[in-house]
Formats: structure tokens, C-alpha cells, sequence
């Protein structure tokens, strides 16, 4: 019986480290899952990024010809009130 234990222990110790290998490869998936359900969130989030910023130039842009336009209307009618005020509007918004 005495020489059967260091078989047992040896079974037993193998069967604990074959057990932890099934666990760690399922652990491995689920972080795997986790990491591209976050790479597709950060893909989503340059996406957004980038379509602001685009947007953002072209109002940049569209503002800068209403502002070009304003000043034309300006230096054509002097002594318009109305255009003044929109002439220091668009400059305080500056």
C-alpha cells in the first residue's frame, strides 16, 4: 500500500494541473471576447472622432465665407445697423 501513494499523489497532482489547464484556455477566450468587444468600441469611437472633426471643418469653413460675405455687405452698405451688428457678432464668436 505504501508504494501505491506517491502513484495517488502523482495522479492527483496531475488531474489538479489538467483541471486549471481547462479553466486557463476557457479564461483565455472570455479575454480574448473581452478584448474585441473593446477594440470594436474604440473602432466605433475613432469613427465618431473622425466624423466630428469633419463636420467641424466644414462649419469652420462655411463660417468663415458667411463671415467673408458679412464683410463684403458691410464694406457696400457702411451704414447699415443691422450688418454691423452681425459684423461684431461673428467677431466676438471668434
Amino acid at each position: 500500500m505504501k508504494k501505491y501513494w506517491t502513484y495517488i499523489v502523482v495522479g492527483i497532482f496531475l488531474m489538479t494541473v489538467l483541471v486549471q489547464e481547462c479553466n486557463h484556455s476557457s479564461d483565455r477566450k472570455d479575454y480574448e471576447d473581452e478584448l474585441q468587444k473593446k477594440d470594436s468600441v474604440i473602432n466605433i469611437q475613432k469613427y465618431v472622432n473622425s466624423e466630428l472633426q469633419r463636420k467641424m471643418k466644414l462649419d469652420s469653413i462655411e463660417y468663415e465665407k458667411e463671415k467673408q460675405h458679412i464683410e463684403e455687405l458691410r464694406a457696400r452698405y457702411p451704414d447699415n445697423a443691422l450688418l454691423d451688428s452681425l459684423f461684431i457678432a461673428g467677431q466676438n464668436i471668434d
